[in-house]
């Protein structure tokens, strides 16, 4: 185990999981809290959008739909969801995709700023 800025990484040789929820990082058996973080991003846009995080051709959807081919949020949310609110969305959308599915672990947030940025989402 390994002490970077306080936080553990553990490095393991047998990890399970399934791939689109794993982070970049645990491709390479190294493990830390920034791995769930990735994982409750992903899950996060899967709630928002009703879309699998993969498609038939292991391209990664929502970040293809959204950022590459620059889709509007409101396009991709799940119609059977019922209605949204865009603020709400777009604030959580921005803090999935800048805060939760950063594929570099150091610039991903700990868990407790994103429940911090998602309370103040809900309560504004």
């Amino acid at each position: 185990m390994s002490e970077t800025s306080n936080m553990k990484t553990m490095y393991t040789e047998n990890l399970t999981g399934t791939r689109p929820y794993m982070p970049p990082e645990a491709m390479h058996c190294q493990i830390s809290t920034k791995t769930d973080v990735f994982s409750y991003g992903v899950i996060l846009l899967e709630l928002l959008t009703g879309m699998k995080p993969i498609d038939d051709n292991n391209t990664i959807l929502y970040y293809y739909l959204v950022v590459e081919q620059e889709v509007p949020v409101r396009e991709v949310l799940d119609k059977e969801a019922g209605e949204w609110n865009e603020t709400h969305v777009e604030t959580l959308i921005g803090i999935v995709f800048e805060k939760c599915c950063v594929f570099e672990k150091d610039k991903r947030a700990s868990m407790r700023d994103i429940v911090d940025l998602l309370s103040k989402s809900v309560n504004n």
